[in-house]
């Protein structure tokens, strides 16, 4: 086998191996935060801790996480002058400080924070991906395709006397799930496929750049 084979196909392994790997992470992104089956979640890791002030503690985390997240996706850090970025810097140091204070004073336990703080960050990042790749129009519209194909699957099943609404949760989440991926993945799958350059949307930043490494080296 030649050596230019060889590296072809290292580097297919590799692709399936992402691609892999990125759809488990679009499975954790969405059931990590509501899972059917109860248990591996947020919500019910959160619901059932018993202390009060430790649970609200923990919601506030989650929440706080949450929004600058949200926040950052709209920051293109590049653009502000130096009074813009000291006060942006200065806004940051305030909220991680605030979650550390939070976890300090009234947390029983790390994990449950880390576990929030994980799930809500790769979830906040695989919606970028689409946003980036469907945009808002595209979402919405696949959106509304698989929530009508979700309730036709809810009806379905209805006329045949089987009513759950634990299945339709399922059902949805899985298909937003699918959004992730495929938003994160295609051309990636695309180069695979039909073995051509492509750039690749998990290395595209929140600022719209891409590092287009991998599209130079294959056409070379």
């Amino acid at each position: 086998m030649s050596e230019t084979k060889q590296l072809k196909e290292h580097s297919i392994n590799k692709d399936i191996f992402i691609i892999f790997g990125v759809f488990i992470i679009s499975l954790i992104s969405v059931f990590g935060i509501y899972n059917t089956f109860g248990f591996g979640d947020i919500y019910h890791v959160i619901l059932n801790i018993e202390k009060d002030t430790d649970r609200y503690a923990n919601i506030a985390i989650g929440v706080i996480f949450g929004l600058t997240m949200i926040v950052l996706q709209g920051v293109n850090f590049k653009k502000k002058d130096l009074l813009g970025k000291a006060g942006f810097l200065f806004t940051i140091g305030v909220l991680i400080a605030s979650i550390v204070a939070i976890i300090f004073f009234f947390t029983t336990s790390i994990t449950y924070p880390l576990f929030t703080m994980f799930v809500i960050g790769i979830s906040i990042y695989m919606f970028d991906l689409v946003f980036l790749t469907l945009g808002v129009k595209g979402f919405f519209f696949f959106l509304s395709i698989f929530s009508i194909i979700t309730v036709g699957i809810y009806k379905g099943l209805h006329s045949l006397g089987y009513d759950s609404s634990t299945l339709i949760v399922f059902i949805a989440e899985l298909l937003v799930s699918l959004i992730l991926f495929f938003s994160a993945t295609y051309p990636r799958i695309k180069q695979v496929v039909l073995k051509i350059g492509t750039r690749d949307n998990i290395d595209i930043s929140n600022t719209g750049s891409a590092d287009n490494s991998d599209y130079e080296d294959d056409n070379d």
